[in-house]
């Protein structure tokens, strides 16, 4: 993930996932986990979120200026509220109420998917992600300006720590360090999520 321009972040995590994030203009979540989702998240003012995880339809209405995400990942309803100008995504995989709150310019994104609590906050101009997806507490900060994302799949604390304008990902999935270094204006994202070592270097500004 990244919070640039032009930062992608691409994970394949057992030879068909698809995961991609961005806190840009632009960006999107793409998710494909089981070979059958379709997961697009972004606080952007024309992305839309569509998720079909465990084959169940998945509803997309827009009235807002900037679409919000519902998803029903295993059959049961998830409400949408939003009053903000920016759209908002609530995450409830295994059948777990996820609360959404956003006062912020940007949205946000909190996903449970193994029916932890997740908890999100965020004080920033930008949006921020927590995955908890294996029901370990993931936290989050950031101080920069720019969205920076953790994501902790198989139980590992991943820590992340970002002071650029830039934002960061760090994965940990199962239970292999990844390391990322960027000091450019666009950050990218290259995680290899089965047990190898991937290191990612950036010093183009695309």
């Amino acid at each position: 993930m990244a919070g640039d321009k032009n930062g992608d972040c691409e994970n394949d995590i057992v030879g068909k996932i698809k995961h991609k994030l961005a806190g840009d203009k632009n960006g999107e979540f793409d998710s494909d986990i089981v070979g059958k989702n379709k997961q697009k998240m972004a606080g952007d003012k024309n992305v839309e979120c569509d998720n079909d995880i465990v084959g169940k339809n998945k509803q997309k209405i827009a009235g807002d200026k900037n679409i919000e995400c519902d998803n029903d990942i295993v059959g049961k309803n998830k409400p949408k509220m939003a009053g903000d100008k920016n759209g908002e995504c609530d995450n409830d995989i295994v059948g777990k109420i996820k609360q959404k709150m956003a006062g912020d310019k940007n949205s946000e994104c909190d996903n449970d998917i193994v029916g932890k609590i997740k908890q999100k906050m965020a004080g920033e101009k930008n949006g921020k992600c927590d995955n908890d997806i294996v029901g370990k507490i993931k936290q989050k900060m950031a101080s920069d300006k720019n969205v920076e994302c953790n994501n902790d799949i198989v139980g590992k604390i991943k820590q992340k720590m970002a002071s650029d304008k830039n934002g960061e990902c760090d994965n940990d999935i199962v239970g292999k360090i990844k390391q990322k270094m960027a000091g450019d204006k666009n950050v990218e994202c290259d995680n290899d999520i089965v047990g190898k070592i991937k290191q990612k270097m950036a010093s183009d500004k695309n």
